[in-house]
C-alpha cells in the first residue's frame, strides 16, 4: 500500500468549539443584533469573524519595525514582530491611570483593546514613533534645550528667592536679639550670633552677599553703640 493510500482523509465539515469573554456592553450588542436579524448569537459571531478576517491581516494588527509602514491611525497591539521576536519591560503606573485603562478595555469601544496589555502596547508604540519623528526633524532637540534653559532660569530664581528669605530671617532674628539685649543690657548673645553668621557669608550668593554683610555690619555698629552708652 502506498503512503498516499494509507494517509487518512480529513473529515468533512469539521467543527470546533471555542469560548471567549467580552464586556457587558459587547454582550448587549450581540443580543440586540441577534434579536434584530433573527439569527443565533453564534451566527452573529461567526459572520463578524468572517467579515473581520477578510479585511485585516498581520500588517493591520502587528507592530512592524520599519518606520515607513507606521500608521498613526492603526492599533498596534501585538506583543511580537513578524519574526516572532519580543522583549519584556515592566513599569509601574498610577492607580487612576490603571482604572482608566481597565474602563477602556471593558467598554469594548475599541475591539482591538481586549486586555490592558493591548492598550499599553498601542500607546507605547505610537508615542515612541512620534518621538522618533520629532528627533529626526530636531523638534525634540529644541524642546529639550528649551526645557533645560527654563530649568536653569528656575534654579536662578529659586536661589535668588532663598537668599532674600535668608537675609530677611537673619535681620528679624537680629532685631529680636537686640530687643532682648536692650531689656537685659546683655549683648553677649547678639555678639555670638553675629560671629556665627559672619562665618556663613560664603554660602550667600554673590549677588546678595554685600546686602547680607551690610546687615551684619549695621548690627555690629548698634551693639557697639549700645554697649558704650
Amino acid at each position: 500500500m502506498s503512503p498516499e493510500a494509507a494517509a487518512p482523509s480529513a473529515p468533512a465539515n469539521l467543527k470546533v468549539t471555542t469560548s471567549f469573554q467580552c464586556s457587558p456592553n459587547m454582550k448587549r450588542q450581540l443580543e440586540e443584533v441577534s434579536s434584530r436579524e433573527g439569527v443565533s448569537q453564534q451566527e452573529v459571531v461567526q459572520r463578524a469573524l468572517r467579515e473581520h478576517f477578510d479585511k485585516v491581516d498581520r500588517r493591520a494588527w502587528g507592530t512592524l519595525d520599519d518606520d515607513e509602514h507606521y500608521d498613526p491611525h492603526r492599533r498596534y497591539t501585538f506583543g511580537s514582530d513578524q519574526k516572532g521576536h519580543s522583549s519584556e519591560i515592566r513599569v509601574q503606573i498610577p492607580k487612576p491611570l490603571r482604572g482608566e485603562i481597565q474602563q477602556l478595555v471593558e467598554s469594548g469601544i475599541i475591539p482591538e483593546y481586549r486586555t490592558a496589555q493591548h492598550v499599553a502596547r498601542d500607546a507605547l508604540y505610537h508615542k515612541v514613533k512620534q518621538l522618533a519623528q520629532q528627533i529626526d526633524n530636531e523638534e525634540l532637540d529644541r524642546a529639550v534645550d528649551l526645557s533645560m534653559l527654563i530649568s536653569d532660569e528656575e534654579q536662578v530664581k529659586a536661589k535668588d528667592q532663598e537668599a532674600k528669605a535668608f537675609i530677611a530671617m537673619v535681620t528679624d532674628n537680629l532685631k529680636s536679639l537686640m530687643v532682648q539685649a536692650y531689656e537685659t543690657n546683655d549683648y553677649a548673645r547678639v555678639r555670638e550670633y553675629l560671629v556665627d553668621r559672619s562665618g556663613k557669608a560664603e554660602v550667600v550668593p554673590e549677588a546678595h552677599r554685600a546686602e547680607y554683610e551690610n546687615v551684619l555690619k549695621e548690627h555690629r555698629r548698634l551693639v557697639r553703640k549700645a554697649s558704650s552708652d
